[in-house]
């Protein structure tokens, strides 16, 4: 559970995340959080001691969270949303044009209006000061071409001045000039400014050098001719998808964030049904985050304003407080609807308090024990007390109808458990009738059904028998079409009500037969099914693909298995973008395996997974090109044992061979891995695998460099200090490596439990003794222990992997340092010493003993490195 400081600070952040950049006073945390005021003080001048908020000079003293240059870089980015989705690839270009060696690189933001281009940049200007890149104080300045249009030679004027010393290019000097709304600029003045931009990137070392700033230009996908005038001359291009384009989670997010920022103004608890939380997913955003933003807020304005005489802490909005065009939402149920209810279940409220999104399931007593007619009728009259018209309140239901008989199912099966109890609540006659039923139905069409049907229907049955009735009419258009898709079960529950109303001389309701038949068909598609992978065969031709999807779902009676087929003769930016918008609607938020014959779509999915942030596995089944050449041999082929073996003997060319691979990983440098692989190759009878060490901090970085490994290999396990848990490959601690004898390793590699001991530090020392050329190894026996000691002593407590793999490093960039070899660099070295600062000054005294006794200097790249393994970074 986090603490209140925490808490305090994350509130900070959310308001960072949403543009805001005026503060909060101590008491507005303090009715916002419920934490007593001189509590939310003491915390604050806490988290300004730290480094990590800041407050003002004026009145009132206002906090916010510190500016970005004192955040550590891999934050930079954490806050916006779908960093490790949609906008993965995105980010990646971005921290690439800031860290290009020698000067970071010009940048062109395309997207379209209020897709966040602005908010990029300035975080981008943010990761520059983190990462070293650009000095503390290094300033931002905004152009906005849109302050220009009636004046446009102003514009060039301001920017490059003639006399090259003055101007807003020279002014910035090291820091960022972002040109917002360059698409505004017209042909002649953008054609004027793009050749200022070449001549800056030409005489760069020259007449500028490295004191020029980084151009973060921005432009709207509305101008197709502006975009392609601009990415001529700036070599990186960040293009930002529409909010259409993304994930349904991500949008999700967005509006959870707008609404705890609203709940926080308003200082009240924001209330919000399934139906509104839907339709803000799913109505159409033109102007993307930033008319989603401005939706929320107008809608959470017209509810305080409607309520603003209440002095109840909670606010409920409903659909008639946003515009008519949010509502509309719901018109695109049926094309989301597997997604959708994934993530916004039905029957829950949603409550927003300024940090967080809870859940809370409505109270459904008073319904259950009524009829299903009952049930609509309250649903209805729920939805028209919101404001919705009739029409409205009918489409609605109409695309809900199914959802809405299976939590009435669901309700109902759940108050019997046993057919005892159910004779103490249902009429005998009712639960023989029943039974006569379902038996019959049984043997006619040979069908299963579980205790929770017969339930069920018996309670559904006894609630009508008792006089229950309706108001509601139901949706018209699910008649026909429940009744002719289960035609058979549909005319047997006919005569089922028949016989009903003969025993109990009742008339029933017309649809009685059609919810009979519901409940004998109706099938739960399981949330746990929804959270699962799916499989797809993206096959060339028709009919093969569907083929094995169908057979595969016969045999295994599970909805998780898809097809796409393409045609002989297709056009590939069609196929392409077919494809991709198949694969959005058949991901369930875990994932697709791809089965695919073409080596084309290899280059799809691979790309179609970078623009979606869906995660895609592609396997090459290339059933269709063998049968095209076995056909193709088998005409000019004179007998077929001829024709098997020359065929058998080619099959390779077909099918990809994959390598096994172990990999050995360490977080700095690649000296410990080495000596780690080594170890391995020789103890660990390794004959049919080959090992590769990588080193790296970076948790991206590290997912392409093992997703380009299962391109063409199959990675056995990873085996280093810490588990990065990436891509479901199993891990192996150094310590199962070097806490057992070496003989048992190669039983440990095939995740055999064996005893471990407290590392054997003389066998490890003496493999490192065969292993490193220039290095005292009872010297460094005798003097490494004690350093690892103390550090684990006085600087931080470390795990007894962590340990061993700081012991092999040591003793790796030891021997490094002694055969005069170049010593990586380590790029985040200032920013690590500043903010380790105390950790630094430490092991400055713990490794004196080891330089003076080796007679060397451990440079602070190495050391920036060993605070790396200590905190994990």
């Amino acid at each position: 559970m986090k603490t209140n400081k925490e808490k305090i600070y994350d509130f900070l952040k959310l308001y960072a995340s949403a543009h805001e950049d005026s503060g909060v006073t101590t008491q507005y945390l303090a009715e916002t959080l419920g934490i007593l005021r001189t509590n939310v003080s003491t915390m604050l001048n806490e988290l300004v001691s730290e480094g990590r908020a800041v407050k003002t000079n004026g009145r009132p003293v206002l906090y916010r969270v510190k500016s970005q240059a004192d955040i550590k870089e891999d934050q930079c980015f954490e806050n916006i949303t779908g960093a490790n989705g949609s906008l993965r690839r995105q980010i990646q270009l971005a921290k690439a044009a800031i860290i290009y060696p020698e000067k970071s690189l010009n940048t062109l933001i395309v997207g379209e209006q209020g897709t966040g281009k602005s908010f990029l940049a300035m975080i981008m200007h943010c990761y520059a000061i983190a990462a070293g890149v650009l000095p503390e104080n290094a300033p931002s300045i905004v152009i906005d071409c849109k302050d220009y249009l009636s004046a446009e030679s102003n514009l060039m004027e301001e920017l490059f001045s003639t006399d090259g010393e003055s101007g807003v290019f020279s002014e910035v000097g090291r820091g960022v000039l972002h040109i917002d709304n360059a698409h505004m600029l017209s042909t002649g003045i953008r054609s004027q400014f793009c050749s200022m931009i070449e001549q800056c990137q030409q005489h760069n070392g020259k007449t500028l050098k490295k004191n020029s700033p980084m151009m973060i230009v921005a432009s709207d996908t509305s101008n197709k001719a502006a975009c392609e005038d601009y990415a001529k001359v700036l070599p990186i291009i960040i293009e930002l998808p529409a909010l259409s384009e993304r994930p349904m989670d991500e949008r999700l997010t967005l509006i959870q964030n707008f609404f705890n920022i609203e709940a926080a103004r308003a200082k009240k608890t924001l209330t919000i049904n399934t139906e509104l939380l839907r339709c803000l997913l799913l109505y159409d955003c033109n102007l993307n985050i930033k008319q989603l933003k401005g939706d929320i807020k107008r809608g959470c304005a017209m509810a305080y304003l409607r309520e603003h005489d209440s002095k109840d802490e909670n606010l409920n909005l409903y659909l008639y407080d946003f515009e008519p065009y949010v509502r509309k939402g719901f018109l695109n149920y049926h094309d989301h609807r597997e997604e959708v209810e994934r993530i916004i279940p039905s029957n829950y409220n949603y409550t927003f308090s300024g940090l967080t999104m809870k859940m809370s399931a409505i109270d459904r007593e008073k319904i259950k024990s009524s009829s299903f007619y009952n049930h609509i009728d309250h649903k209805a009259d729920a939805l028209l007390e919101r404001g919705l018209s009739r029409e409205d309140v009918n489409l609605l239901l109409s695309a809900e109808f199914k959802e809405v008989f299976h939590q009435y199912l669901k309700d109902i099966s759940r108050q019997v458990i046993n057919k005892e109890q159910l004779i103490k609540l249902v009429d005998e006659r009712t639960i023989s009738l029943v039974e006569t039923f379902l038996d019959e139905v049984s043997k006619k069409l040979m069908l299963d059904f579980p205790p929770s049907v017969f339930y069920g229907l018996c309670l559904h049955i006894d609630s009508i028998i008792k006089g229950n009735t309706t108001r509601q009419p139901l949706p018209n258009n699910q008649i026909p079409e429940i009744s002719e898709q289960h035609k058979a079960v549909y005319l047997l529950s006919l005569q089922f009500v028949t016989k009903i109303e003969k025993t109990f001389s009742v008339t029933l309701p017309a649809e009685e037969a059609l919810f009979i038949t519901m409940f004998l068909c109706f099938k739960d598609s399981s949330v746990d099914e929804m959270k699962n992978p799916v499989i797809l065969f993206a096959l060339l031709g028709s009919g093969v693909a569907a083929s094995l999807a169908g057979m595969v779902k016969q045999l295994i009676q599970s909805d998780n298995t898809f097809f796409f087929e393409i045609p002989f003769e297709h056009h590939p930016s069609e196929t392409y973008e077919a494809l991709s918008g198949y694969v959005k609607k058949i991901d369930r938020g875990k994932g697709v395996i791809a089965l695919y014959d073409m080596e084309f779509l290899k280059d799809f999915f691979e790309s179609i997974s970078l623009e979606t942030g869906i995660e895609i596995r592609s396997v090459e089944f290339p059933i269709t090109l063998v049968g095209i050449e076995l056909a193709r041999r088998a005409a000019v082929a004179n007998d077929v044992d001829t024709l098997y073996q020359n065929f058998m003997q080619s099959l390779h060319s077909y099918t990809k061979s994959f390598k096994r691979v172990i990999v050995t990983l360490c977080t700095t440098g690649e000296g410990s891995a080495q000596e780690l692989k080594k170890y391995i190759e020789k103890y660990g009878e390794i004959h049919d695998m080959e090992i590769i060490s990588l080193s790296t901090a970076d948790q991206e970085q590290l997912r392409d460099q093992l997703q380009a490994l299962q391109t063409n290999s199959v990675i056995y396990c990873i085996v280093g200090v810490y588990n990065p848990n990436l891509l479901g490959i199993p891990f192996i601690p150094i310590s199962d490596v070097l806490g057992v004898d070496p003989s048992a390793l190669p039983e440990i590699l095939k995740f055999k439990n064996h005893e471990k001991s407290r590392i054997d530090f003389d066998e490890v020392f003496r493999y490192l003794g065969e292993q490193l050329e220039h290095v005292d190894i009872k010297k460094m026996q005798r003097m490494l222990p004690p350093v690892i000691e103390q550090i684990d002593k006085e600087v931080l407590h470390m795990s007894l992997d962590t340990e061993i793999g700081l012991l092999m490093h040591i003793a790796a960039c030891i021997n490094r340092i002694l055969a005069k070899e170049a010593i990586p660099k380590n790029i985040h070295k200032e920013h690590i010493l500043q903010t380790h600062a105390d950790c630094y000054k430490q092991l400055l005294r713990i490794i004196k003993p080891l330089e003076r006794a080796f007679d060397i200097i451990i440079p602070d790249d190495e050391l920036a490195n060993i605070i790396m393994i200590i905190n994990k970074l």
